[in-house]
């Protein structure tokens, strides 16, 4: 690993619109290179007379901040990508995960299960019938449509020029559609969440099945499912 590599590695990332495939290892050989520079450091350091001044103190130094951000780089640019894949596979879609080193596997795999926990306890509350949370309301209607009902049947045998058709008519009036109730009822919102997103993240599938353009410094307010993933990456900054 060295300095060369990691510039290639950053640049490949940033033309391609999926994750590059990188070796399990890719961070900790990172790690391992820095540490290398910084113990070279050291040694010419202890020796310089003015290791603030010396040259090869200055460029190891140089090295050093470069690999750092380098890398942070290429794993924000990577961190989008995985909650965009994550998205898909929380709602059952296809998601090309190889290429994935350690690190991000494990970050993948905890998404995916955050995401599915909150799909399914929000689907859970839309497939309740409403009559667990309007028992006492739906008693009253019954109450209404039986004692309606009984008004117009009677209304009905007493008029000379009755018909069935016009008992009929009475009859579905009589009765009103429940469907605009059940509308409501199932009209429960996702738990929502309103961010600042701290660096370009790109396109992610939201458990609300709506797309959404992250990029840095965009003030958006998510699915807590989505959010919560991008807050434990550090790619947003939740706002009071």
């Amino acid at each position: 690993m060295n300095i060369e590599e990691l510039r290639e590695a950053q640049q490949a990332e940033r033309r391609m619109d999926s994750l590059q495939h990188l070796p399990d290892s890719f961070y900790d050989e990172v790690a391992e290179y820095i540490e290398e520079r910084k113990s070279k450091r050291q040694e010419i350091a202890e020796t310089a007379a003015d290791p603030f001044s010396n040259p090869e103190v200055a460029q190891l130094t140089d090295e050093i901040e470069t690999a750092e951000d380098v890398a942070r780089a290429i794993y924000d640019r990577r961190v989008g990508k995985i909650v965009k894949l994550a998205s898909f596979a929380a709602s059952d879609m296809s998601a090309d995960t190889d290429g994935l080193t350690v690190e991000e596997r494990d970050a993948f795999e905890d998404i995916v299960g955050r995401m599915r926990d909150n799909r399914e306890r929000v689907l859970s509350t839309l497939e309740r019938q409403p009559a667990i949370h309007n028992s006492s309301g739906d008693q009253t209607d019954a109450v209404y449509t039986t004692n309606h009902s009984e008004d117009a049947e009677a209304i009905v045998e007493d008029s000379p020029d009755s018909n069935p058709k016009q008992e009929s008519s009475i009859a579905d009036d009589a009765n009103p559609s429940g469907a605009s109730s059940e509308d409501s009822s199932s009209d429960t919102g996702v738990d929502r969440t309103t961010v600042r997103i701290t660096r370009d993240v790109g396109t992610i599938f939201g458990v609300d099945e709506r797309e959404y353009e992250l990029a840095a410094d965009d003030i958006v307010t998510l699915p807590k499912a989505n959010a919560e993933p991008l807050l434990s990456q550090d790619a947003a900054k939740k706002l009071d």
